[in-house]
């Protein structure tokens, strides 16, 4: 391993997944809910919180169930939405996106992807693509990563699905779980889950 203006380049490429095959598969790792004094290259990694549920989630849910209500509120879904887009310095979702004022599915979509980037890495966006029902669309595609296996700092900003190979499966079924056979015995009115 050796050091370089942009960071560790480990022997046949920036990181070690090349020799030991472990690595962050997404190639990213995050700052977030830790302490901004930890330092991690003298061994000081400090505290870490890691938050059940967060306001920002509240606001989310809350701002996504006003779009969706029968008697939808559109103003107090953006109201929502835009409290969480200024604590990160964003502007508010009409003045960034002025075609979402009166648009509902538009406001469904731009909820969705603000939810999959404030929710980041938290463990949310699988159930979050069964909730919505749309995992089908969004699950059956290759594994993409940064190029982990780049040669050089810039190459391994690249976005590659040879990193991993395979393809995600995403199937109808997965939507639930299939129910075990013991208590398909017990429960003799109780029918298998749909493809399973």
């Amino acid at each position: 391993m050796t050091w370089h203006e942009e960071g560790y380049v480990f022997d046949g490429g920036t990181s070690t997944y090349t020799t030991t095959g472990d690595c962050v598969k997404s190639g990213y790792l995050w700052r977030r809910m830790s302490d901004p004094t930890n330092d991690i290259e003298s061994g000081n990694w400090g505290q870490f919180a890691w938050p059940y549920y967060r306001l920002a989630e509240i606001y989310l849910n809350y701002a996504e169930a006003c779009n969706e209500k029968p008697n939808r509120d559109e103003a107090e879904a953006l109201r929502y939405v835009n409290l969480v887009r200024e604590r990160s310095g964003l502007n508010k979702m009409e003045v960034a996106y002025p075609e979402v004022l009166g648009n509902k599915e538009l406001l469904r979509v731009l909820l969705r992807k603000e939810r999959m980037v404030e929710m980041a890495f938290e463990g949310h966006r699988y159930p979050d693509l069964r909730t919505w029902m749309i995992a089908e669309q969004e699950m059956n595609e290759p594994y993409y990563t940064r190029n982990v296996a780049a040669k050089t700092y810039e190459a391994s900003w690249e976005r590659t699905k040879d990193v991993f190979p395979g393809r995600r499966v995403f199937q109808s079924k997965h939507y639930f779980f299939p129910i075990h056979q013991k208590q398909l015995s017990e429960m003799v009115n109780i029918t298998q889950n749909y493809g399973w």
